[in-house]
């Protein structure tokens, strides 16, 4: 049984002063990391914000509320580091925080896809779930050029059916 109670909030609830508290699959393949996408939207529905830069791809506020009453609000968030939970520097945030980690890591993801790029590199990725099968597929450099022509558009799309 969890301490804590989660449930999506407000984005100006979040402190201003937050930082990384816990990765959520960080070692894993980018397959890992569009299940972990998946499994949030599962748990809390449509983000705050989706982009299309992979280095700020999205972010979600959640309250964490424990039976005594005290709150804990931490931010899911896929950035630099990948997938993610920032929050505050208390000890209660980062209890919430792992309690989080586990909750996500244990929900089955929903279908869903979403595209970005990588901004300093270029290259491009597709990420979601499919059928309950995750994908991961990235074009860079030359791929990434020719990307731009209707018929290897085409054949990119083809690889994630």
């Amino acid at each position: 049984m969890y301490t804590y109670r989660f449930r999506k909030c407000n984005p100006e609830r979040l402190p201003t002063e937050r930082s990384l508290i816990r990765n959520v699959y960080e070692m894993e393949s980018g397959e890992m990391h569009s299940v972990f996408c998946g499994q949030v939207l599962a748990l809390f529905g449509e983000p705050d914000y989706v982009t299309k830069n992979n280095e700020d791809l999205f972010s979600l506020a959640v309250c964490g509320k424990r039976g005594d009453g005290e709150e804990v609000f931490l931010e899911i968030y896929y950035g630099p580091s990948g997938p993610a939970i920032a929050g505050g520097n208390e000890w209660s945030d980062r209890t919430a925080a792992f309690q989080l980690s586990e909750l996500i890591v244990n929900t089955n993801p929903i279908d869903y896809e979403w595209c970005s790029i990588y901004q300093d590199v270029p290259v491009k990725v597709k990420m979601g779930v499919k059928n309950g099968k995750p994908y991961y597929k990235s074009l860079s450099g030359l791929a990434l050029l020719l990307d731009k022509l209707p018929y290897i558009s085409k054949i990119f799309d083809k690889d994630l059916k």
